[in-house]
């Protein structure tokens, strides 16, 4: 079971989709994608992959982990954490095994602390937006 408890600040990333439906940009459907420390739920940024098999440009991950290395004092986490196996998931892997990063797979019920306000914020904002 993943504890948080076990972990400091910028030891564990977490890369997982933050809409638990797709939403509409330009009449096309997304998922969006987050990376974010565990411990302090700091998100560093979102891709996007349109929905129904699209997935985001490689670049933009790697764009995205930049910005995160940045932000948290220029420091690589020891684990990402992805919550599910999708092509998008497989990139974030991709880009965290270029910088030496382990890398786990929990179960998204297993996330729900760390992710839930998160979602529900998420989901509540794009809500009122539409």
């Amino acid at each position: 079971m993943f504890k948080l408890e076990d972990y400091k600040a910028n030891e564990i990333w977490v890369a997982v989709r933050i809409s638990g439906s797709f939403m509409y940009i330009n009449d096309m459907p997304y998922y969006v994608y987050i990376l974010m420390d565990a411990v302090n739920a700091q998100v560093f940024g979102h891709v996007l992959a349109e929905a129904f098999g699209g997935i985001p440009d490689q670049e933009d991950i790697t764009e995205l982990f930049r910005t995160a290395y940045q932000e948290s004092g220029n420091s690589w986490p020891k684990t990402l954490i992805v919550a599910e196996t999708s092509p998008t998931s497989n990139q974030f892997r991709k880009e965290a095994y270029k910088y030496g990063i382990a890398i786990d797979t929990i179960p998204l019920s297993q996330l729900s602390p760390i992710i839930g306000p998160l979602v529900k914020e998420f989901a509540d904002t794009y809500k009122k937006e539409t």
